[in-house]
């Protein structure tokens, strides 16, 4: 008798591994779209810092080559391209290009002029006419002073994030949701 006592106590019964199994399950069901979330964010995030260090890297290049430095945004493409622009027009498969996935859009693009303080009354920062373009193109000259830039990227669950590039320095933000505009 005394072995089958000792038999007893050393295994499972079938009503506690089901009970693991069911925490398991449930643990699981739990965590893993938390996990999908994060994951696609990260994604979305991704592309907005990969825009922001191609921008940056046109900034850059302009002042250490002493040549201006253009990004190509396009809308339809979800692309961006970095070339430098020579004395014959740029080519498709010219410069550096960045693909954002298959998910990931721009939402909308406002390029913003640096005022001309050669003026009677400079009214500040001024957008261009806001029609629906497919292509965009940002100047990066060497002198340093640029136009500047507000950038929105989406994914398809409606997640955005803002690439900036400020008006005049160069310098260039992502922040995560949609910046609304200076007043």
């Amino acid at each position: 008798m005394a072995f089958s006592s000792q038999r007893w106590r050393s295994a499972f019964t079938l009503i506690e591994l089901v009970v693991v199994l069911v925490i398991i399950a449930l643990t699981t069901a739990l965590v893993i779209p938390a996990l999908w979330k994060s994951v696609g964010k990260a994604e979305l995030r991704s592309s907005a810092r990969s825009l922001a260090a191609q921008l940056q890297l046109a900034h850059s290049r302009a002042a250490v080559r002493s040549e201006s430095q253009f990004v190509s945004l396009n809308v339809e493409r979800g692309e961006s391209r970095l070339f430098a622009r020579t004395a014959e027009e740029e080519s498709e498969e010219e410069g550096e290009l960045l693909r954002f996935p298959s998910d990931v859009k721009f939402r909308s693009v406002e390029i913003l002029e640096v005022p001309d303080l050669t003026e009677q009354n400079p009214e500040g920062l001024t957008e261009e006419e806001e029609e629906e373009l497919e292509e965009y193109e940002l100047e990066f000259p060497p002198h340093g002073v640029t136009d500047g830039a507000r950038v929105v990227i989406e994914d398809s669950r409606g997640r955005v994030f803002t690439v900036k590039v400020e008006p005049g320095s160069g310098i260039i933000w992502v922040l995560e949701g949609e910046e609304e505009e200076d007043e």
